[in-house]
């Protein structure tokens, strides 16, 4: 599937991982066009995302021409749906409950609202077009934010 470059998929790129159908997707300079990106690099498949039309059109062609890796990714794909951060609900309600914990917390205690932060894992990698990287998997050396407004 390839993500339109201007204004990128979400909840799109999500399902379409969690179909195991690999999405390419280019990530340029505004929110719009980095969604499919971002949820790309939740779920392990940075080889997907590209900077460039250029790096867009040779990827896409690449796996247009080469349905062996294709079939390859789309395997990783759904091997991997089961052990993604990406779609660990269980863990994202925990980590958004103990959140709402903490700015409950500095509420109660009269502190003004701040970011707040939980442990994040590190960022979860698949070598989807056979580069030979490791996967990083899961760890928590990571802070991720949730940002309080005023």
């Amino acid at each position: 599937m390839l993500d339109t470059p201007t204004y990128n998929g979400c909840s799109t790129v999500a399902d379409s991982l969690w179909g195991a159908t690999p999405m390419i997707s280019m990530a340029v300079d505004r929110m719009c066009s980095r969604m499919g990106a971002s949820v790309l690099n939740a779920g392990g498949c940075q080889d997907l995302v590209t900077h460039t039309l250029e790096q867009y059109e040779e990827l896409a062609v690449e796996l247009a021409k080469d349905s062996k890796k294709l079939w390859k990714i789309r395997e990783q794909l759904e091997e991997a749906r089961d052990i993604s951060p990406l779609f660990n609900t269980k863990k994202w309600v925990r980590d958004f409950e103990q959140c709402l914990e903490m700015a409950w917390s500095r509420y109660e205690q009269g502190q003004a609202p701040d970011d707040i932060g939980v442990e994040a894992s590190t960022p979860f990698k698949l070598d989807l077009l056979g580069k030979g990287e490791e996967d990083v998997g899961e760890g928590k050396d990571k802070k991720r934010l949730l940002t309080v407004d005023n």
